[in-house]
C-alpha cells in the first residue's frame, strides 16, 4: 500500500495581549510554548508544519478572530507555502472558521 504523502500546515496561536490594568488574566504559559504545544501536536499527528507564529491581538475580531492584516498576510502564505490546513489554537466560532476557510481556501 502506498504511503499517504503528509499534508502541509500552518500554526497559529493568536495571544491576546494583556493589559496592566487585566494583568490578571495573564495566561499561566508563554505565548512560545503555547506555539511550541500546538507544533509538536500537528507534527504528532503527520502534518507538515510549514510554518508556525504567534499573532499577538489587542482584541478579537468577531468575524475572523484574528485583524483583517493578519487574515491577508496568512492568506499569501497558505498560497506561497502550499498549506492544506492552517491551525488556529483558539477556540473559533463556526462563523469565525467559516469565514477564515472561505479567504485562505484551507
Amino acid at each position: 500500500m502506498p504511503q499517504k504523502e503528509k499534508q502541509n500546515a500552518i500554526v497559529i496561536y493568536p495571544a491576546l495581549v494583556v493589559s496592566p490594568a487585566n494583568s490578571s488574566k495573564a495566561p499561566l504559559r508563554s505565548s512560545s510554548a503555547r506555539l511550541a504545544e500546538a507544533v509538536g501536536l500537528a507534527e504528532g499527528i503527520s502534518l507538515n508544519v510549514v510554518f508556525s507564529e504567534t499573532v499577538n491581538l489587542s482584541n478579537i475580531k468577531p468575524a475572523t478572530f484574528i485583524g483583517a492584516g493578519s487574515v491577508e498576510r496568512i492568506g499569501g502564505l497558505v498560497k506561497g507555502l502550499d498549506a492544506d490546513l492552517v491551525i488556529m489554537d483558539c477556540q473559533l466560532s463556526p462563523m469565525q472558521q467559516r469565514n477564515l476557510e472561505k479567504v485562505w481556501g484551507a
